[in-house]
Order: structure tokens, then C-alpha cells, then sequence
């Protein structure tokens, strides 16, 4: 994939489209706007890969968060900042996603809007991008760094059978992730039964009593009463509840 000499930009309908010559890219700057049904573009050309940017600034946040937490991939400093643990960590990724998404295209599965975007972001070609895609490469790494966990957590399990349970199941904690996604307010904590199967019971950040629960399924198995469904995404299969309570005399006693 890439960009052609002649970009075609259309609009949402499809009705006008606007025609921009990348071969003089240059003469364009940051604030040239594409309008085009009453959509807004902004075509941008940068000196670095803005994925080895992305790695950058998601290292610099966890490094710094208070220094940087402002920061875009279009802030000086990231550039600055670059270093070879970046550069390694970008091509990581885009290895990753491109094999995700040649396996998936194998498969004939459907690909979302979301896995088309990124299927040309990490195929851009002369560092040049839509404001759309710099958006998505921002957000990258940390999606990156949860497929990463996903795939560790997943290496040894078995799949759910049924498509429903009622039940109470006797389970070890595993990983805390964060979706780190829009309108995501959760964390998800997986926890493997004696079967190897799977378990993700998500709970608000905003729950008050978050730290209590952390360090008891830390140091103890914990038994859930509550209706599980069989969650498929890709590869991964496991039970996803939002109707349970923890059954556990111990813990429900503190």
C-alpha cells in the first residue's frame, strides 16, 4: 500500500473530491485545510515516522507523566527525544499488526473501519498523513501494549464451550488491563479457572473500593457467583460478566 503522486480526497457522500499533488508536498504547510463536504482535512509532512514518535511520547508519558501528559506526537520534545529503543519499538509494532491483519484477511474475516485505518497507517510511505491517521498513531502504542498482554494471557488456556453460564466459579487473578479506549471507563481483570479457561470481570475506575479489591484477589483465589457469556474476538475466547458478586465468606466478612 501507499500513496499514489495524485491523492484523491473525497468527501462523506462521495459527491466533490479535491485533488493533491504529493510530489510537491512541500509546498504545503501545517495549516493548508482540504475542504470537502463540509469535512475538514489536514495533510501533514513529517521529518520522522510518527509510529516511532507515537513510541516515543508513550515512553515519555510513562516515564514522566506529569511532564508530558499534554504532549502530542507533533511536540518538539518528542521529536527531540527519539531514541533507538523507539525506533525498535515501532517496527516491533508494525510487524505485529501487519501479520494481525494479513492473518485476519487470510481468514476472509470482515475488517472494521478501525483495522482499515490502521492497515494505512502503518503502510504510509514519506511520512506524510492525514490528521485522522495521527490521531490513531497516538493511540497505537498503548493498543499495542494491550494486544501484547492479551496475547501472553491467552498462550496457554482453553476455550469456553457454552455460550452462557449461570453459575459459581473458583478463580485465580492473572492481569489488570486497561482498554484505553474511548468511552472505556473500566479496567478488565482476567482470571483463569483450574480448567484454564478464561475469565475478564470488568469494573469502574471510578469504584471506590478498587484498591481493597486488588489486594485481596492478589493474594487469594476468589469464588463469582454470576451469569457469564462466551466473548469471541479473534483468537481469544473466554467468559465476560457484568452481573456477578464475589462469594468468597472471607472476604464478604471484611
Amino acid at each position: 500500500m501507499g500513496f499514489q503522486n495524485l491523492q484523491s480526497i473525497q468527501g462523506l457522500q462521495g459527491l466533490h473530491s479535491i485533488q493533491l499533488d504529493l510530489s510537491n508536498i512541500g509546498n504545503y504547510t501545517f495549516g493548508d485545510v482540504l475542504k470537502v463536504e463540509h469535512t475538514v482535512y489536514k495533510v501533514i509532512e513529517l521529518k520522522k515516522d510518527i509510529l516511532a514518535l507515537a513510541c516515543c511520547l508513550y515512553r515519555l508519558t510513562l516515564e514522566n507523566f506529569k511532564e508530558y501528559k499534554s504532549c502530542t506526537v507533533l511536540d518538539k520534545r518528542v521529536e527531540n527525544n527519539l531514541s533507538e529503543q523507539d525506533l525498535r519499538r515501532s517496527s516491533e509494532l508494525k510487524d505485529f499488526y501487519s501479520k494481525k491483519m494479513m492473518m485476519l484477511t487470510l481468514k476472509e474475516k470482515p475488517l472494521s473501519s478501525f483495522r482499515k485505518d490502521l492497515i494505512r497507517l502503518i503502510n504510509s510511505e514519506n511520512f506524510i498523513y492525514k490528521e485522522d491517521l495521527i490521531k490513531l498513531a497516538h493511540k497505537l502504542p498503548y493498543f499495542y501494549e494491550y494486544d501484547l498482554q492479551m496475547k501472553d494471557l491467552f498462550s496457554n488456556t482453553v476455550a469456553p464451550k457454552e455460550k452462557f453460564i449461570n453459575t459459581t466459579v473458583n478463580l485465580k487473578f492473572h492481569k489488570k488491563l486497561n482498554p484505553a479506549r474511548k468511552g472505556f471507563n473500566h479496567y478488565n481483570y482476567f482470571f483463569k479457572d483450574v480448567n484454564e479457561i478464561v475469565y475478564c470481570l470488568p469494573i469502574s475506575k471510578d469504584n471506590n473500593l478498587l484498591h481493597l479489591f486488588e489486594m485481596y484477589i492478589n493474594k487469594n483465589e476468589i469464588s463469582i457467583m454470576g451469569k457469564f457469556f462466551n466473548n469471541t474476538k479473534d483468537d481469544y475466547s473466554y467468559y465476560n460478566s457484568a452481573d456477578w458478586k464475589i462469594v468468597n465468606e472471607n472476604y464478604c466478612s471484611r
